[in-house]
């Protein structure tokens, strides 16, 4: 995701939540963030409604389902102390774990 409002201001990770339905035999992706003005993310079974989706400018969606958190991004998220400082420096802006696709 581009930290601001173009791509020369960098990119992170942005996780999203997954939930297997056993009912419907597929995975669901979910993004947990609160909404607030102009953001609005919403759960629901017909379609994907995430706060927001990927720039065709450099984005990536990897549409991944990980049990285990990316080691790379548990260390920096583990090691920083200070949050700004975090989001705006040190997030990485790829996966360091091998992608898995949703099945």
């Amino acid at each position: 995701m581009i930290l601001g409002s173009t791509p020369d201001t960098g990119y992170c990770i942005h996780a999203l939540n997954t939930a297997y339905l056993d009912s419907l035999g597929k995975w669901l992706r979910l993004d947990a963030r609160g909404n607030k003005k102009n953001v609005h993310a919403e759960f629901s079974l017909d379609e994907e409604k995430l706060a927001f989706y990927p720039n065709a400018e450099g984005e990536i969606d990897y549409h991944d389902n990980h049990a285990n958190p990316d080691q790379g991004l548990m260390t920096v998220l583990e090691h920083s102390t200070d949050a700004i400082d975090m989001y705006l420096h040190h997030l990485p802006d790829s996966l360091s774990n091998d992608i898995k696709e949703l099945k």
